[in-house]
């Protein structure tokens, strides 16, 4: 493939940037990143909640004490820059800052960061639209999400996502294409990289911010539906209460909006998706590819 990245404020072929094993961010997990989407809309190409993503990357290197040498305007610039070189038109981009040298302690002795961003077209990937509109058959996982105490929730940072992959290595193994994570004291926490929301008649309810990532399609998602008329309700959810709810939906950077078909086996409503559900779906088309309304102009960064 004949993709670029930008690294350290250059644009390179994509399989220049290479990192050691022995690195501080390779061996101690300690890389932080942002993953975004890119979409086409009726008035071109566009990423969506760019400046939210940056931030949110600057707070991960903030809570890691990862300095970066970079501004957020040279971010925004350079993945603008960077999509259009590559010629993405549905797409992702990801971006990392890492300690690229050799080190064995804990704390690097050479604390040099590397940033690095990568951006593909999702057939690049191979990733297919009938892939990101596909349910999702899920189940409770074994594995708990880190609490506050260990790891912020709000930072995105390498090490902490192997609960993630465990979580989704036993939800395969048990049929599964997905899973939900409890938090250290029980409650319902978040998808492996995901939130989730369940549904009760024309209430809309998701676990609160106080253990899991603050997504920003979970906002667009709140948003949108208290603009549907539906009542958005963040409390602490149990397990045990999932057979009272009619739909359940995760939310993520690729698939926005992602229906659950079932928990554990158990059918959640009479239609996958349910109405509300395909509500919110429908709603997000109309932003994405129908007649862009300006109160939603806002959420987008034209290439």
């Amino acid at each position: 493939m004949d993709i670029k990245a930008w690294f350290n404020g250059n644009i390179v072929n994509w399989d220049q940037v290479k990192v050691s094993p022995l690195s501080h961010g390779f061996s101690r997990g300690s890389s932080i990143f942002e993953v975004i989407g890119i979409v086409p809309t009726p008035r071109g190409t566009a990423y969506v909640c760019l400046e939210d993503h940056i931030k949110r990357f600057f707070r991960s290197s903030e809570l890691t004490g990862i300095k970066l040498s970079v501004t957020e305007e040279d971010l925004y610039s350079a993945l603008i820059e960077l999509a259009r070189v590559n010629n993405v038109h549905k797409g992702i981009a990801k971006l990392f800052a890492y300690y690229s040298g050799v080190e064995f302690e804990t704390v690097p002795h050479n604390p040099v960061v590397d940033v690095a961003m990568f951006c593909f077209d999702l057939e690049h990937l191979g990733i297919r639209d009938q892939d990101l509109a596909s349910f999702s058959s899920t189940g409770i996982s074994a594995f708990r999400k880190v609490p506050n105490e260990c790891i912020p929730s709000q930072v995105k940072v390498s090490g902490l996502y192997v609960i993630a992959y465990m979580s989704m290595m036993d939800a395969l193994t048990r049929g599964l294409n997905d899973v939900i994570m409890l938090d250290i004291k029980g409650n319902i926490a978040e998808g492996p990289t995901s939130n989730v929301f369940f549904v009760k008649q024309q209430s809309v309810e998701t676990p609160t911010l106080r253990n899991i990532l603050p997504g920003i399609t979970r906002k667009m998602v709140i948003e949108i539906a208290g603009d549907l008329g539906l009542d958005v309700i963040e409390r602490d959810i149990r397990p045990e209460e999932i057979p009272g709810y009619n739909e359940a939906f995760f939310t993520g950077t690729l698939e926005f909006v992602r229906p659950i078909s079932e928990i554990d086996g158990r059918k959640l409503g009479n239609s996958c998706p349910g109405p509300v559900t395909r509500l919110i779906i429908q709603k997000i088309n109309d932003i994405m590819h129908g007649t862009m309304n300006n109160k939603y102009i806002k959420w987008f960064s034209f290439v």
